[in-house]
């Protein structure tokens, strides 16, 4: 089969190598190879792979680069709905003090902990972090998201949900709760007011990323009412040999 691995700019040049992006998918050895060689043609470091299902071991044995599972993204969604209560403790976030933007960013990388590029051994630890400070620097200033949502207990700054349009559907980007304030119901109460936020704005529906192996995301999104909309795996291929 053809397999196009289409070079991504933006990631390039922040990890400083070449990265890509597979566009098919894959279920055999000839795949694979397939892959490899665009890879190689493309003078790529590191491809990402999204598979709807887990490739096989047999599959795999075709491999000369290394294919590092990085990730199993399940992506939950609902009906959103304006039958929610309002919250005096969430708010839209205004201007951030010095002590509370570095806060923010902190629940940011906190939040990332379960992330692929958190758990890919070759990607530097810094990198991740820089990442994760971008991402909410850019919900802030409105690059990347519509709104940020935060709650406070007793004025102090404990969590924060940032809220974006994917697909013509309300998207959560980054909802975090600091470990301090874990327990409490903080990041249901997020969720519930960005749910409510996106009915009262005419979204009909919301979904939210996660990692299957962040069981606690996964528990609130699911006590909330959401339902697992699609899994997919996430491959890291590494070229080798360069």
């Amino acid at each position: 089969m053809s397999v196009e691995v289409r070079l991504l700019d933006w990631d390039s040049k922040f990890f400083e190598i070449r990265i890509g992006r597979a566009a098919a998918e894959l279920h055999t050895g000839a795949d694979i190879q397939a892959l490899e060689a665009q890879l190689h043609a493309a003078d790529l470091d590191l491809a990402y792979c999204i598979s709807s299902s887990k490739l096989s071991a047999e599959t795999l044995r075709f491999a000369t680069c290394e294919w590092l599972p990085a990730d199993v993204k399940v992506t939950f969604t609902k009906s959103a709905s304006v039958e929610l209560d309002d919250d005096d403790d969430v708010s839209e976030v205004q201007a951030l003090n010095k002590e509370e933007q570095t806060k923010i960013e902190d629940l940011a990388i906190q939040s990332g902990v379960y992330s692929r590029f958190h758990m890919d051994p070759k990607i530097p630890h810094h990198r991740f972090e820089a990442l994760y400070r971008t991402w909410i620097r850019k919900s802030l200033s409105g690059d990347i998201a519509l709104k940020v949502l935060v709650v406070r207990v007793n004025g102090q700054l404990a969590g924060f949900v940032t809220l974006g349009e994917n697909s013509k559907r309300g998207d959560i980007g980054i909802i975090a709760v600091d470990h301090d304030f874990r327990g409490r119901g903080l990041g249901r109460r997020l969720m519930q007011q960005a749910e409510k936020w996106f009915a009262l704005n005419g979204y009909d529906h919301v979904q939210v990323v996660t990692q299957q192996r962040n069981k606690a995301a996964c528990k609130l999104y699911e006590s909330c009412g959401y339902h697992i909309g699609r899994t997919e795996h996430v491959y890291h291929v590494w070229r080798t040999g360069k």
